[in-house]
């Protein structure tokens, strides 16, 4: 597709399409789809690169938009937000990180952030349902006794 100031743009970080701008220009996203049939070395994770607790280090900052960069009439315009910072995002999970043309971090992508946010959740619950079990043993063995 070609627009002024916007030029064509395939990306595995987008959802569906999108158009967005970044500084000195703008860019149409075009998305990748998710489906297995597009992907392949389909692995558990074992790159350290993308460990999931790496995440536990990402601060989650709260700030306020510049008030040049949002429209007046947006919900968050002038309001305290939280979230992530694009330079924090690339230095603790860069894959999640996106950059503008000049290699600058300018965004993180969801799309990178949930799945080992998931992972994690997914491993904490498993710890608790062990401590649960552990506990309502450890609890009989003293009932045991006390009786």
């Amino acid at each position: 597709i070609d627009a002024i100031g916007i030029k064509g743009r395939s990306s595995s970080a987008t959802a569906n399409v999108r158009c967005q701008d970044s500084s000195s220009h703008g860019y149409l996203a075009i998305s990748a789809e998710s489906s297995m049939r597009y992907k392949h070395d389909i692995a558990d994770i074992s790159d350290d690169r993308l460990n999931p607790e790496r995440l536990y280090d990402l601060p989650i900052r709260q700030f306020v938009y510049n008030l040049d960069y949002l429209d007046v009439n947006d919900q968050r315009y002038g309001e305290t937000v939280c979230g992530f910072i694009a330079e924090e995002i690339a230095n603790v999970y860069p894959v999640a990180c996106e950059y503008n043309a000049d290699g600058v971090p300018e965004n993180w992508d969801i799309r990178y952030v949930i799945p080992p946010m998931l992972s994690l959740i997914q491993k904490q619950h498993q710890e608790i349902e062990s401590l649960k079990q552990e506990f309502t043993s450890l609890e009989q063995k003293v009932n045991q006794l006390i009786n």
